[in-house]
């Protein structure tokens, strides 16, 4: 389904998410400024693709580990692609720093 498709002549509606979900939503962003009904529709599209290709069910230990690691979203454990970056360049920084 294409994206026009889903939303030509509908009125957009306010949703409230928290504020984990919409950290994930935002990794998920193709570009920055894209609108988050664009990743909401295509996390969907990919999910109905892949149901529709593939029906096995998910063994327990799959379903576990979905399970913790969405109760660590949840929980607020998670940092967003940014911040691992910006963490990742200050201890870069500080390590050239005692090397000179």
């Amino acid at each position: 389904m294409e994206q026009e498709e889903m939303i030509e002549g509908e009125e957009s509606k306010q949703i409230r998410v928290k504020e984990g979900t919409k950290q994930c939503l935002d990794q998920l962003k193709l570009v920055n400024q894209e609108p988050y009904d664009n990743v909401i529709q295509r996390i969907i599209k990919n999910y109905v693709e892949h149901d529709q290709e593939d029906k096995l069910p998910l063994n327990d230990e799959t379903r576990e580990i979905i399970k913790e690691r969405l109760n660590a979203v949840q929980r607020g454990e998670v940092i967003s692609t940014k911040e691992l970056m910006d963490r990742v360049r200050k201890r870069k920084h500080e390590l050239r720093g005692s090397i000179e």
